[in-house]
């Protein structure tokens, strides 16, 4: 039987939400306590996340259940389960495994259920992809997964609870990497540990990559050794080292022929199978040869040289050796100067040279003096004993070598150690030569006396007037037919210097008998020539004169004749200073007597000017310097004058011959700091003499001091441009 629902009853009004209440004639007003609340279900079990279970809560006061109860829905584990309501119906709504208390509030009483979350397991299959080696595993545990080169082993599949959170980590073999994840809300990129939420069965991939190969080798095999071959992880850092062996050294990587390294240690990211060469070079060797003795001669063709090249040393031996063979650490390698081999070790080659016998010659001086002995050829540091016997009427002196005195006693012994050529000495007893002038008038004689015995002796014969010297004779023999005359008499003698009469008419005799006159085109005037005149034949040479033939148009003159008796002297001269380059020999001079028979004799004179030297820039001053106050007045104007220096005979202006010509002025040049401040005029002439001005323009110029240079230009010129240089000092 249905309960009534006393609510309605009272006063015939339900206040909806509210306890019943009443208004008594006293105007007071009663309300009715809640008394419990009741949650149906008090218990439930959910099976599954998100799933939902509808909750009522009653509100009972102490006569009954109010209708529409104002009630409050709260969880104490709203990730377990979460409610939502109002009023007497709520839904649950499962979040998580677990238990939670969902409470119904109403007034100050309330209700509650408890509510579990038991979801089923979930699977989680792991499936390993790639060729490389590595292992998954799960936290909690029940995966454990390996593959070994595409091989899967061990529990690859695990069921957990529905909502757990699952790590996933991937492990690879050494050498090998991991690849990344995919599936499971893992990222390829993401290579730590996967967290797969298991809301629902989940099945992920890891990827593990086999190692790449490095191989390494060395060029030649003998030249090095290499390391750092083998596997390697993608991605990591490998190094290969080369080693070169003694001797050699390393060049380079190289991979299919092509340069990947200059340095032995070589480091890369291994992202592939990679095939790499050490290359080596074997070290150039040293070829040192040496001659021995030193003085022995010389060698060639030592250095240094690549390896398997041809070598060829050689050896030359030196004035009084003879070369004997190559050895090489006291062995023979070659008997023959030129000595060639390849080259494949350091070697170190010596030159072995013996020195030529020596030649000791004796000689005596005079020969006539003495007998000697002990010369001959002996070998190098040989004892040797020279030795001089006087003859009779002659005293041994001493031994001497190249003039110089190295032994007095006639018995000389010494070590060969070269070639020597010794003379013996003797000296005979003393001779007398006495001169005479034969005749006696014929004139005058000089030297003679008392000489030692082939020691030289030297006379002169100077004939009188109306004499002529014929000749120096001894016993009848004659010496020489020359006044001035030097013997080497062995014995007492007399020197007879015969003079004959002269005879007929005076005779003109002229020393030299040609003259030359030469000089260079811009010099000053040839020296004057003097011409000596004497009488050849008998009497007096008198009335001698002087004149020119064949005169070209410059200048030659007689200057003075000292006599005009002879002997007598002329001086001639020449005045060809103006004249051009030339060689003249159509003039002569004569010299003429009006009592000597050969009068007049004729002199030829050859007159010679050569080209002028080459032209030199001179410049006066030969530099400028500028002084002014800083913001002041510019410093006077100063002018610069161009000569020929190498013409000094010639005034300025003289002889356009010996001028520097084409004479230009280039454009100026500045030193550091600053510019524009220097005018310069414009030459006079093209051709020395020339002059130009120089003005320093102070402007703004800061104080300091400018330097500049004018270049001055000739054709030709032997310093062309001569650069004048201009300084500038600002206070």
């Amino acid at each position: 039987m249905k309960r009534p629902d006393r609510r309605v009853v009272v006063a015939g009004l339900a206040i909806m939400g509210c306890a019943l209440s009443l208004t008594c004639g006293g105007g007071g007003e009663a309300v009715e306590p809640v008394a419990s609340v009741v949650v149906d279900p008090t218990t439930l079990t959910l099976t599954a996340l998100g799933a939902t279970q509808p909750l009522t809560a009653t509100v009972y006061g102490k006569i009954g259940a109010f209708a529409n109860p104002q009630v409050t829905w709260t969880s104490d584990a709203p990730s377990v389960v979460s409610v939502q309501g109002s009023g007497e119906s709520a839904m649950a709504t499962a979040r998580g495994v677990g238990t939670a208390r969902i409470t119904a509030t109403s007034g100050d009483k309330s209700g509650t259920t408890t509510v579990t979350v038991a979801a089923p397991d979930v699977t989680l299959a792991v499936q390993l992809g790639g060729a490389g080696t590595g292992t998954v595993s799960s936290v909690p545990s029940g995966i454990s997964c390996t593959t070994t080169s595409g091989s899967v082993s061990g529990t690859c599949s695990a069921g957990f609870p529905t909502g757990q959170t699952v790590t996933l980590s991937a492990v690879p073999a050494t050498n090998h990497s991991f690849g990344g994840w995919t599936g499971g809300g893992c990222t390829q990129t993401q290579t730590g540990p996967c967290a797969v939420s298991m809301s629902r069965a989940q099945a992920v991939t890891a990827s593990f990559t086999a190692p790449v190969t490095i191989t390494v080798t060395a060029n030649p095999s003998a030249g090095g050794t290499v390391s750092g071959g083998g596997p390697a992880a993608v991605g990591s850092t490998a190094t290969v080292v080369a080693t070169p062996s003694a001797g050699w050294s390393f060049t380079s990587w190289t991979e299919n022929g092509g340069v990947v390294s200059s340095t032995a240690s070589y480091s890369f990211a291994a992202t592939t199978n990679r095939t790499l060469v050490a290359n080596f070079r074997q070290n150039p060797f040293t070829i040192a040869v040496t001659a021995n003795p030193v003085a022995g001669g010389t060698v060639s063709g030592g250095g240094v040289y690549d390896p398997n090249t041809a070598v060829t040393v050689t050896a030359t031996g030196a004035s009084g050796y003879t070369f004997t063979n190559w050895t090489e650490n006291g062995a023979i390698v070659s008997n023959s100067a030129k000595y060639e081999f390849t080259a494949t070790t350091n070697r170190t080659l010596v030159a072995n040279f013996t020195q030529n016998p020596f030649t000791i010659t004796v000689s005596a001086i005079p020969p006539a003096g003495g007998v000697v002995t002990g010369g001959g050829v002996y070998a190098p540091n040989s004892a040797v004993t020279v030795l001089a016997a006087a003859s009779t009427g002659f005293t041994f002196e001493n031994w001497t070598e190249m003039g110089a005195v190295v032994s007095s006693t006639a018995s000389y012994s010494f070590t060969v150690t070269g070639n020597r050529s010794l003379v013996a000495s003797f000296t005979p007893g003393p001779c007398t030569i006495t001169v005479i002038a034969n005749p006696t008038i014929g004139g005058t004689v000089s030297g003679g006396g008392t000489r030692p015995c082939g020691s030289p002796v030297s006379v002169a014969a100077t004939p009188a007037t109306g004499y002529a010297f014929v000749n120096w004779t001894v016993n009848g023999t004659v010496l020489s037919t020359t006044p001035n005359y030097t013997g080497t008499p062995t014995t007492n003698q007399t020197w007879a210097a015969n003079f004959a009469v002269l005879t007929g008419p005076p005779v003109i005799v002229v020393s030299p008998t040609t003259i030359t006159f030469s000089m260079v085109q811009c010099d000053p005037n040839p020296n004057d020539q003097v011409l000596s005149v004497s009488n050849g034949g008998a009497g007096v040479l008198s009335g001698l004169s002087a004149s020119w033939a064949g005169m070209p148009v410059f200048a030659l003159f007689v200057r003075s004749i000292s006599s005009t008796t002879a002997p007598s002297t002329i001086a001639l001269g020449a005045s060809i200073a103006f004249e051009n380059p030339i060689t003249y020999t159509q003039a002569s001079v004569n010299v003429a007597s009006p009592v000597a028979a050969n009068s007049p004799v004729n002199v030829p004179v050859t007159v010679i000017i050569s080209p002028p030297r080459t032209p030199k820039i001179g410049a006066s001053p030969a530099s400028l310097s500028f002084t002014a106050s800083r913001g002041g007045a510019n410093p006077s104007t100063q002018t610069v004058s161009i000569t020929n220096p190498v013409s000094t005979f010639f005034p300025p202006g003289q002889n356009p011959n010996c001028e520097v010509k084409g004479l230009a002025l280039g454009n100026v040049t500045y030193g550091p700091g600053a510019s524009g401040w220097l005018t310069v005029g414009a030459l006079g002439s093209t051709a020395s003499p020339a002059s130009f001005t120089v003005q320093a323009i102070t402007g703004s110029l800061a104080a300091g001091t400018y330097t500049a240079t004018i270049p001055i230009s000739a054709n030709p010129a032997s310093n062309s441009p001569l650069n004048l240089l201009v300084t500038f000092t600002v206070q």
